[in-house]
């Protein structure tokens, strides 16, 4: 039962982002404490594929994929640095991502017309929507994850 144990922490949040909480717990007659946990625990399954360090490549590639946007935004990530988040390690140059594709996720952090710009270049034809995310989000499951050997 040791890993049932609860453990309390302090975190530093905006005076804006304590009152979002506060108005989402009153407004759903729940704890401060429970949206906090309820945050915490959608954004650790969405990262669920960096929990394990022996894991690197096409293997992670689905957390950039899902919330890629967030990531880049919020913690300022570079190509240079997702390059090194996602292949470190990679063995086998089936798990290495390109990286040209890790600059379109880089990308995603800035404006979609940019990033529809890049897309429409890089598939040098129409793309099938408008919506930059959609369309990367495919063109990566399609080409590392859903890819089937012939």
């Amino acid at each position: 039962m040791e890993k049932d144990r609860k453990k309390i922490i302090s975190m530093r949040i905006s005076e804006m982002d304590h009152a979002k909480i506060k108005r989402i717990a009153s407004r759903m007659k729940v704890n401060d404490s429970d949206v906090f946990r309820f945050a915490i625990k959608v954004v650790l399954h969405k990262l669920t594929p960096l929990h394990d360090t022996r894991k690197n490549g096409k293997d992670v590639l689905p957390a950039f994929i899902e919330i890629g946007k967030e990531l880049t935004h919020f913690f300022e990530l570079d190509a240079d640095r997702l390059d090194s988040i996602i292949n470190d390690g990679v063995m086998i140059k089936e798990g290495l991502i390109e990286r040209r594709d890790i600059e379109l996720l880089a990308m995603t952090a800035g404006h979609d017309h940019y990033l529809l710009s890049k897309l429409r270049e890089h598939f040098q034809s129409e793309l099938s929507t408008s919506d930059p995310l959609y369309q990367l989000r495919e063109y990566l499951y399609g080409k590392y994850l859903n890819h089937t050997e012939e």
